[in-house]
C-alpha cells in the first residue's frame, strides 16, 4: 500500500486501484502462509490475476512512453 501511495502523489487518479491494491497484499500474504482458516482456491486466483491486470494497465498507461 505504501507503493500505492507513492504512485498517487504523482498521479492522484491511481487511488482507484486502492481496492484492489488491497486485496493483492492480503493474497499475496495469505498465499505464502495458508493454514486452517483460509486456503486459496483457483477462483481466487483468478480474481486476483485480474485485479493485478487492471493495475498493471492501469499504472503502465501513467508511464511515458
Amino acid at each position: 500500500m505504501a507503493l500505492l501511495a507513492s504512485c498517487v502523489e504523482i498521479e492522484a487518479t491511481l487511488v482507484q486501484l486502492q481496492d484492489d491494491c488491497r486485496r493483492l497484499n492480503y493474497y499475496g500474504v495469505a498465499a505464502r502462509y495458508p493454514d486452517d482458516l483460509y486456503e486459496p482456491g483457483e477462483r481466487d486466483g483468478r480474481e486476483m490475476f485480474a485485479a493485478a491486470q487492471r493495475v498493471k494497465a492501469r499504472v503502465g498507461a501513467c508511464l511515458p512512453q
